[in-house]
């Protein structure tokens, strides 16, 4: 499995680096990009050497991971982001946690579906709210925030190859 997370400046770093280890650990090969070759984090911690976003191939990837935080403002707006973003809910999988899933519900993605997300950000998006920890919804995996990040990160292993994996790489992190 091929995943692309894509983050920027003010990115929450729980939700990027929790499940990014996750999906490491289960075999995946995991790529993250960005607009620019670094991206600071809300919280002060640095990755760089990401891809560039306008260099992404998205047929090379089968799911992408938006993790959330205050670099959500930005995104809600930036084209090529909402490009990506509109590519893999329409033809792949798509995995967004905390303020990421409301991007999603004011493009009309949400509608139909089941879903959760930061609650205080949570809207009428015309689907089901679940508060849930972490919901799988068909190609749609929704997270609540940063306390829910590995456990988001369980469930995109899920949504991907099953429980029986999922359970698998959770066991060997606890050994």
């Amino acid at each position: 499995m091929n995943v692309l997370f894509i983050i920027n400046n003010g990115f929450e770093e729980t939700e990027t680096v929790g499940p990014y280890d996750i999906l490491k650990r289960a075999g995946y090969k995991v790529d993250i990009a960005s607009n620019n070759t670094s991206a600071l984090g809300a919280h002060g911690i640095t990755i760089d050497k990401l891809i560039p976003l306008s260099k992404v191939a998205v047929y090379n990837y089968d799911l992408l991971v938006l993790p959330g935080g205050p670099q959500y403002v930005s995104n809600k707006d930036d084209k090529l982001y909402l490009e990506i973003m509109k590519y893999f809910i329409e033809n792949k999988k798509i995995a967004a946690i905390c303020a990421t899933p409301t991007i999603l519900g004011a493009h009309g993605y949400l509608k139909g579906k089941r879903y959760t997300c930061f609650p205080p950000m949570n809207k009428d998006f015309g689907g089901t709210f679940t508060g849930e920890d972490a919901t799988i919804d068909g190609n749609l995996i929704t997270g609540r925030g940063a306390g829910s990040s590995l456990i988001f990160g369980y469930k995109i292993i899920e949504a991907l190859e099953g429980i029986e994996k999922s359970r698998e790489v959770e066991g060997e992190m606890h050994k």
